[in-house]
């Protein structure tokens, strides 16, 4: 065989493969994206999980899949894989093989996320035709603030050891004696106080204070200022804020 006849079957090889692959590449690929959990909190790591299947006798050398991904989601460190928004993935797929690939992602920012669309691309062995094709596969996470333990809450720990005394006449506390006073009619016999009544000379009874457990709730106002559609000037004091109220 000719030199000649060699290099017009390559080049025919070539220019048959890359209409095959054109025409046929993306035919019976079906794509589907979930994220491991449907909820999160901030600092929490998942997965993202992409399931791809060839449903066809023809191979496919490479598939390339293309999407924006809010950067506030964070990829491990794969080379080439995540570009700002632009999350890149590639496959290679034989005849009716289904692969399945985890991606670990770290939840930086709160808030919902959601994708729809995923741009799908295939082409010859050689990489000199391309075909493209949207491919809808929707997959949301919502990303909740940060819990912080509630010893962490910056709070006077001296203010919140025991029960506090409080100014009201609801309930007494049985367990704190403020003093004694008079016996007065209808008390009950096991408030009576023999020593001080034996030191008196008259019926004496406890006199008892009045308590609370410690309850403490957290609002959080988003209004900084009376417009409320100007933007927020200190995110990172809001979101700190957000945590403590989600404890």
């Amino acid at each position: 065989m000719s030199i000649a006849w060699l290099i017009f079957l390559t080049l025919a090889f070539f220019f048959l493969q890359g209409v095959v692959y054109v025409k046929w590449g993306l035919r019976n690929i079906e794509y589907n994206r979930k994220f491991s959990q449907t909820t999160a909190y901030v600092g929490e790591e998942i997965e993202m999980i992409d399931e791809i299947a060839n449903k066809k006798l023809i191979p496919v050398p490479w598939v390339r899949l293309e999407s924006k991904i809010n950067a506030n989601l964070v990829f491990g460190q794969v080379e080439g894989a995540h570009r700002g928004d632009m999350h890149r993935t590639l496959f290679s797929l034989m005849p009716f093989q289904k692969i399945k690939r985890r991606q670990k992602v770290l939840c930086a920012k709160r808030g919902y996320y959601q994708f729809e669309t995923v741009s799908m691309s295939t082409g010859d062995a050689v990489g000199f035709d391309e075909t493209f094709q949207t491919v809808h596969s929707t997959a949301s996470i919502t990303v909740f603030p940060e819990i912080i333990k509630k010893e962490d809450i910056p709070l006077p720990s001296q203010s919140w050891l025991g029960e506090l005394i409080v100014k009201r006449w609801i309930i007494e506390d049985p367990f704190l004696v403020a003093g004694v006073r008079e016996y007065s009619s209808g008390d009950p016999m096991h408030t009576i106080n023999w020593k001080a009544t034996a030191r008196t000379g008259s019926m004496q009874v406890n006199k008892y204070d009045y308590t609370a457990d410690h309850h403490l709730m957290i609002y959080v106002n988003f209004d900084q200022t009376e417009d409320k559609w100007r933007p927020i000037v200190h995110e990172d004091l809001l979101e700190k804020a957000l945590s403590y109220a989600a404890r």
